[in-house]
């Protein structure tokens, strides 16, 4: 059975989409609203978990009959002939528990976009809302950094610390993406949500050639933000970042999840 957003997705004029398997998924519950961190995983959990969701996704997608983009050509020819293509990427390292045959594992299946952090800190790097190491990027994250360039995955640095992403920006010789981003109205307000960005932090995925992807975010925040709306702030951001850094750098990046009820999925926490 299709899921109803990969129907929806056939019917809109998007030429490639992201279809992203959340690794650190099982350890995230929620309180108070927001998503959160609970333990540590069994070894071999994440791998498992990230496995089983990767495993079931292609399933979805081979049965909506869209075929799969390994390269940019592909997107191309794509775009070139009317068709809809996706793209296989994985929200967090944690799948790899280190290990770099692992990253190649999942290159193998197709995998061409990774965020080496999500939501928790883990083998390669501190997260923004989990800091683990203390000083960015760890050694294994430096050598995950250069794998993901060996292999011609695209390095997605949303949710990583600015120190991690510092030397991520020294180390790759590819553009970086930061899919998910929102800048509050003004430059001002920083860092009590952490995935706005500073202007350092969008400046060195610029400066890599890199992207930055303008995310829509929950009626909640706009007033904080100081956006008087949903429009306002999406469109805001858009030109601000286009103004700033030149509009080749700016991507739309809804970061929506495909499941329905994906945020109730997650465990409620005392």
């Amino acid at each position: 059975m299709v899921p109803e957003a990969l129907r929806e997705i056939k019917e809109t004029q998007l030429t490639a989409f992201t279809y992203s398997v959340v690794a650190d998924g099982p350890l995230i519950g929620r309180k108070r609203g927001r998503l959160v961190i609970k333990g540590e995983p069994a070894k071999g959990q994440l791998y498992k978990h990230t496995s089983s969701q990767f495993n079931a996704g292609l399933e979805d997608i081979k049965d909506a009959e869209i075929p799969i983009a390994t390269s940019a050509a592909d997107i191309e020819n794509a775009k070139k002939n009317g068709k809809k293509t996706a793209l296989l990427a994985i929200e967090g390292g944690d799948f790899a528990e280190g290990k770099m045959e692992t990253i190649e594992e999942f290159h193998k299946k197709g995998v061409r976009v990774i965020q080496p952090v999500h939501k928790r800190g883990n083998q390669f790097a501190d997260s923004q809302e989990h800091e683990l190491h203390g000083d960015g990027l760890s050694d294994a994250g430096k050598e995950f950094v250069k794998e993901l360039d060996r292999l011609g995955i695209v390095n997605d640095v949303s949710h990583m610390t600015e120190d991690a992403l510092e030397e991520t920006a020294e180390i790759t010789t590819k553009p970086l993406v930061l899919s998910h981003v929102i800048y509050p109205k003004g430059g001002a307000g920083f860092r009590r949500f952490k995935r706005w960005a500073s202007t350092s932090y969008a400046k060195m995925v610029v400066e890599t050639g890199g992207v930055l992807g303008v995310w829509n975010m929950t009626d909640r925040l706009y007033k904080h933000l100081g956006y008087g709306s949903g429009k306002e702030m999406f469109v805001g951001t858009f030109r601000y970042l286009a103004d700033e850094y030149g509009v080749d750098h700016v991507a739309l990046g809804s970061d929506v999840g495909s499941t329905p009820g994906w945020f109730d999925s997650y465990e409620r926490l005392p």
